[in-house]
């Protein structure tokens, strides 16, 4: 009986100290990274012609706001009728990323982009400055400036 009870005490700390390192939250990097992710596929989509203009903008709403929101609805108005590149693959690094006193992020990522066009495949690398706003629960990019 005595050996029962300590195998199930056993298995009850397992248990625990498993779901503890489960439920650990995500670094305010790998949101960012996640929502950079989230930005892209969301603008490609609507660049290859799967999601009109309202769709766009409500997912957008969810991961963007203020200047940035601002002007992705608009160069999405500019674009609209033309062809531009398609991203075809994409990968972002995170080189840093930081939470003031305030509440806002900032840092840098590097997004590398494999497109398709007229002129075939081309590869660009680009290096951006980020920041976000963290409201309650939910972070959002305000803006993203190339370096």
């Amino acid at each position: 009986m005595k050996k029962v009870y300590i195998f199930n005490v056993c298995v009850l700390l397992v248990i625990f100290l498993t779901a503890g390192v489960i439920v650990r939250p995500q670094s305010d990097s790998k949101i960012m990274e996640d929502q950079i992710y989230s930005r892209i596929e969301i603008l490609n989509r609507y660049y290859d012609g799967t999601w009109d203009f309202d769709k766009t903008r409500s997912a957008l709403e969810k991961v963007e706001t203020g200047s940035l929101l601002k002007t992705d609805t608009a160069l999405m108005k500019d674009y609209e009728y033309t062809d531009i590149e398609q991203v075809t693959e994409y990968e972002v690094r995170m080189i840093s990323c930081r939470t003031t006193r305030y509440g806002i992020l900032k840092g840098k990522a590097e997004i590398v982009y494999l497109m398709r066009g007229n002129q075939g495949k081309q590869k660009e690398t680009h290096r951006y400055l980020f920041t976000a706003e963290k409201e309650k629960k939910k972070i959002r990019l305000t803006q993203m400036k190339i370096l």
